[in-house]
């Protein structure tokens, strides 16, 4: 019952979650310097320098979860027949990735089925 509330209640917390929540969230860093997108959002997963005067800084968050099976009993007359339901792994990922010029972020773009905020 316990894992049933805790399944109950990240949903209804991540039903508040948007993508559009994110991309406000992420517009709040252009004009940022490298120095404070970094104290911001910590070392990114990966940097990758195109010229001397643009980086691109991308952080990849990933989260996997198992849903649990769960069983479904019917009665028909005296035959009980039993569904089983669930029993997967998910994975949620999100890779986001700051363009800077001249040590300043210009842009963002994300991709990934967990780019969400609150």
């Amino acid at each position: 019952m316990k894992k049933f509330c805790c399944l109950l209640l990240s949903v209804l917390v991540a039903g508040c979650a948007t993508q559009e929540k994110y991309a406000q969230m992420l517009n709040n860093y252009v004009g940022f310097s490298e120095e404070e997108l970094v104290s911001r959002m910590g070392p990114p997963d990966n940097v990758y320098e195109l010229n001397k005067n643009t980086k691109y800084l991308t952080y990849k968050r990933e989260y996997r979860y198992y849903n649990p099976p769960s069983a479904t009993t019917h009665f028909w007359g005296n035959t009980a027949y039993t569904d089983f339901h669930g029993g997967y792994e998910q994975k949620l990922w999100c890779n986001t990735t700051f363009t800077l010029k001249n040590r300043v972020v210009e842009n963002y773009r994300f991709e990934g089925n967990n780019c969400v905020a609150k």
